[in-house]
């Protein structure tokens, strides 16, 4: 699996690191937290890799302000942990879109604005 041995090129053993997919758009994440933090120990780093299908049916803003207080309360539902922002990749269709340029565009900006937003937020690396 190409995860693990990326995690061993970092030197991080499997018994060390949990990771997790969990596969859906943005607004389901805080709520599968919540129900990972009453059952397991809590992230020291949790990569947030999402937001990418909710720009297909969201404006812009929508999912920003969204994602900013859903980091603000995940760092208060696991103190001490790193946030790392993950960007949204470029696409070759973004299915409902009329303006394929117009998405690339809100991409760029949305993952500037949250990686910097994560960056002042003290709870994540460069």
């Amino acid at each position: 699996m190409y995860c693990w041995t990326l995690l061993r090129e970092l030197g991080f053993l499997e018994r060390q690191v949990t990771v997790q997919w969990f596969g859906f758009q943005w607004p389901g994440l805080f709520d599968r937290l919540m129900e990972k933090a009453s059952s397991e120990e809590h992230p020291h780093v949790l990569v947030l890799h999402a937001g990418g299908n909710d720009m297909e049916v969201m404006s812009q803003m929508d999912p920003v302000r969204l994602m900013k207080l859903d980091v603000d309360k995940i760092c208060l539902l696991f103190p001490g942990v790193m946030v790392v922002w993950s960007e949204m990749v470029p696409r070759l269709v973004w299915r409902w879109a009329q303006d394929h340029s117009a998405m690339e565009r809100s991409r760029i900006k949305l993952n500037k604005l949250l990686s910097a937003f994560v960056r002042r937020s003290g709870v994540g690396g460069d």
